[in-house]
């Protein structure tokens, strides 16, 4: 069975299937580097830290939080602190943890 010939010097432009992986990776790289990280420390979870987290995320869908290990110390407690922000915040996030990273998401739409 033959292959199709291609034109090696033709450029990949959005309609191919590269064209789209390379702007995907734009945005995600664009997304890495523009994340709001916030520090947990040792006073833990107090209003003025989740004050902070709600104006931040209104302009934001996604925010990096490290909790440092003088906060918490397993990821147990790190799991619990995350609920209870969660709960603190409203129906509209959830989080992925990683380690001692939680990464907070907001859904763009309100959910009922």
């Amino acid at each position: 069975m033959k292959k199709p010939k291609t034109n090696p010097y033709k450029r990949n432009n959005s309609n191919t299937k590269m064209g789209h992986i390379k702007k995907l990776a734009k945005r995600v790289k664009y997304r890495r580097f523009g994340t709001i990280r916030i520090q947990i420390g040792k006073n833990g979870l107090t209003d003025s830290v989740i004050e902070q987290i709600k104006k931040v995320s209104l302009e934001e869908e996604m925010i990096k939080i490290t909790i440092l290990k003088s906060a918490c110390r397993d990821k147990e407690e790190a799991k619990k602190m995350c609920d209870t922000l969660v709960d603190k915040l409203g129906k509209n996030y959830t989080y992925k943890l990683i380690g001692y990273i939680c990464t907070l998401f907001r859904f763009r739409k309100n959910v009922r």
